[in-house]
């Protein structure tokens, strides 16, 4: 017996990044959960593998999330003062 535990908030996250859009019938964006499903897949075919769990970060916000909020709002203060200077 093997068992994975995927961290799911990186494999959704580099999926979403790393993976072609592919658009649903109704125009909703699903590339995202497409990588995140095939990455599992792919565990699941690998020889002996049981289990496969996957594991998402709760709502507490952390370090990485502040940064990237911070940089996000960096970036949004740097146009706004862009096309005032204009």
């Amino acid at each position: 017996m093997k068992i994975h535990l995927v961290d799911g908030t990186y494999e959704l996250f580099r999926a979403y990044y790393g993976v072609p859009s592919v658009l649903s019938p109704d125009g909703t964006e699903v590339g995202a959960v497409r990588g995140l499903v095939q990455t599992l897949l792919s565990l699941l075919r690998q020889d002996d593998v049981t289990h496969v769990g996957c594991a998402f970060d709760s709502v507490v916000e952390s370090s990485v999330i502040r940064c990237f909020l911070d940089i996000r709002l960096l970036m949004v203060c740097q146009k706004i003062l862009r096309i005032n200077l204009l």
